[in-house]
């Protein structure tokens, strides 16, 4: 009986040390090792494991366990509770494949990367003036505010269209388009999260070397080698909350997306679009209206709008109507068209993602001609097919036919409607 006992032992000793085979099924990469780390998540910087940095080992050869406790450590009691470990809100119903609904309740415009607007919780019907946890924040300087905000576990974010300004007596090439500040508000109380953040202010007019004035140039900037800028310092876009580090990205009317630290409103990084055809221009790029979305490659993807919308010779046109997407360390990937300057007609509408993350939709639109959604490869940027929406309404004909809203359905159906009339 002894015996059979230790050969019971022995075998279920050798099962224990014998590592377990290799059934062939390696472990996927994870995002972060796809082409060298450039569209996946922030990296951790690499830990220095030289010879000269590692602990000493024991003496007989083995390196120290870094968990064991100090020679003259106490001994743990008995009776000790464990520690308490904060785990935050239990995960909840994902948004997208990637955002925590918890965490992240309303984390782009229109909810989603289909834009569906369809939150998995049930919120309040009515609005009762005075109740608790009920509260109103005017957002100083701002004249306007037309876009959803997005909410965190935190706080509530948004941005403004603030006002245009020129000083007493100051010349016209001093005035200022807008100065839309972006906000960020306790969820809770209402107070403010950090100091709004304020970007560089937009002027009016602007030089550009070989660039002569026409007549609306001397109107606005005074007779002279300055022209105007179309660009503006509204931020009339819903910004967009990283899934996995939280940061805040904000398009704006000065051709920029900021990446935003939701502690502090510190700028991270600013992306500036740009026309190929002559990237010095600083009116060249064009003003992102609607929010960006972000797919399953974690690759950021925003279209821009160029100003006046009209380009006859003497109300020339030189911002850019382009799809961009970057990565999110600010790096291009691709551009919309590549090396064409501008595409015919601007986006306003957010763009969005059927479900698989393969196709990225923008709507677009011009004056007394059809609405269009562009189709394209999120891969590549690589055009799959442009189409009409619909015919503009002949009651209506000559009006702006702008798709400010599309959704992208579960089997791939795109949905574009334009802005309201007005009443």
């Amino acid at each position: 009986m002894t015996r059979l006992l230790l050969s019971v032992l022995l075998a279920l000793t050798a099962a224990c040390d014998t590592p377990p085979e290799d059934d062939g099924d390696a472990a996927p990469l994870d995002a972060g090792q796809i082409d060298g780390g450039d569209r996946g998540p922030d990296s951790a910087p690499p830990v220095d494991a030289s010879p000269s940095d590692a602990a000493p080992p024991d003496a007989d050869g083995a390196p120290p366990d870094a968990n064991a406790p100090p020679p003259d450590a106490a001994p743990p009691a008995l009776d000790a509770a464990p520690p308490v470990v904060d785990a935050g809100p239990p995960p909840g119903p994902r948004i997208g494949g990637l955002w925590d609904a918890h965490r992240t309740p309303w984390p782009m415009f229109g909810l989603d990367p289909q834009r569906t607007g369809r939150s998995p919780f049930l919120g309040p019907r009515t609005l009762t003036a005075g109740a608790a946890g009920n509260w109103r924040v005017r957002a100083e300087g701002q004249a306007v505010i037309n876009l959803q905000p997005a909410v965190d576990a935190v706080g509530v974010y948004f941005g403004g269209w603030g006002v245009q300004r020129l000083a007493d007596g100051a010349p016209l090439t001093d005035r200022i388009k807008s100065d839309g500040r972006y906000f960020g508000l306790d969820a809770a109380s209402g107070e403010a999260l950090f100091e709004p953040f304020d970007p560089a202010p937009v002027h009016g007019c602007y030089v550009h070397p070989g660039r002569a004035q026409v007549p609306r140039d001397a109107t606005w900037c005074g007779e002279g080698e300055h022209v105007v800028s179309f660009y503006n310092g509204t931020i009339e876009a819903t910004p967009l909350i990283d899934p996995d580090n939280g940061r805040h990205y904000v398009g704006r009317g000065d051709g920029r997306l900021y990446a935003i630290d939701p502690a502090t409103g510190a700028v991270l990084w600013t992306f500036v679009t740009f026309n190929p055809e002559d990237p010095d221009d600083p009116d060249g790029g064009g003003e992102i209206v609607g929010g960006a979305v972000m797919g399953p490659d974690r690759l950021i993807y925003f279209a821009t709008a160029g100003l006046p919308v009209a380009d006859p010779p003497l109300n020339p046109r030189y911002e850019t109507n382009a799809v961009y997407a970057i990565d999110r360390r600010g790096h291009l990937v691709w551009r919309y068209p590549g090396r064409r300057a501008s595409l015919e007609r601007g986006f306003l509408a957010a763009p969005a993602l059927d479900p698989a993350g393969e196709t990225v939709y923008f709507g677009t639109g011009l004056r007394g001609r059809p609405r269009r959604a562009a189709r394209l490869r999120s891969s590549g940027g690589m055009a799959r097919r442009a189409y009409p929406d619909r015919p503009d309404n002949p009651a209506r004909a000559g009006t702006p036919a702008w798709v400010r809203h599309l959704t992208v359905g579960g089997d791939g159906t795109s949905t574009s409607a334009p802005p309201r009339p007005a009443a």
